[in-house]
């Protein structure tokens, strides 16, 4: 039992009160001062959402064991479960960090690829750049001793019949 004495403890019993739908049997917050050990005020939701009326309710124990159980005991809750079916397969399955895990590792190999490809086009391009400006000097060279020795072979054909 939990009497309010200060005006601070009645106006948070007031508050939880009417926080909970009014439930005509009973003034609930009498009911929430008249708890024992074990007992609640509760409510739930209906089938359309809404908050259903407060009841009073007794709240079950946990039913365990504190303490090691024998494995006997364990074996024999397991043999006898419902789920023994469900759960006595193992299943390794992946979890959502190991997938994100595994996408992040697939990025950064891309991501390395990418870059290690950019090189390569990279010095490609330098190196067909660079025999472009040599086959364009090349071609200089070739244009300009054709015309030098067309000039020179000019001048001696005409050197010959004057």
């Amino acid at each position: 039992m939990f009497i309010a004495y200060t005006p601070i403890e009645q106006k948070k019993i007031k508050a939880a009160s009417m926080s909970f739908r009014e439930n005509p049997n009973f003034d609930t917050e009498k009911v929430i001062q008249e708890l024992e050990t074990g007992e609640a005020v509760v409510s739930f939701l209906n089938e359309y959402g809404q908050p259903d009326i407060a009841e009073r309710a007794y709240i079950l124990p946990p039913q365990s064991m504190l303490g090691t159980a024998d494995i006997s005991i364990i074996k024999n809750i397991i043999n006898n479960s419902d789920l023994k079916d469900v759960y006595n397969e193992i299943i390794d399955q992946e979890s959502a960090y190991e997938i994100i895990e595994k996408k992040n590792i697939e990025k950064e190999k891309q991501l390395e690829q990418d870059a290690k490809n950019k090189e390569i086009e990279k010095y490609n391009k330098k190196k067909v750049s660079s025999k472009r400006s040599n086959k364009i000097v090349d071609r200089t060279i070739n244009s300009a001793a054709s015309t030098i020795g067309r000039k020179i072979g000019n001048s001696i054909f005409k050197g010959l019949f004057k």
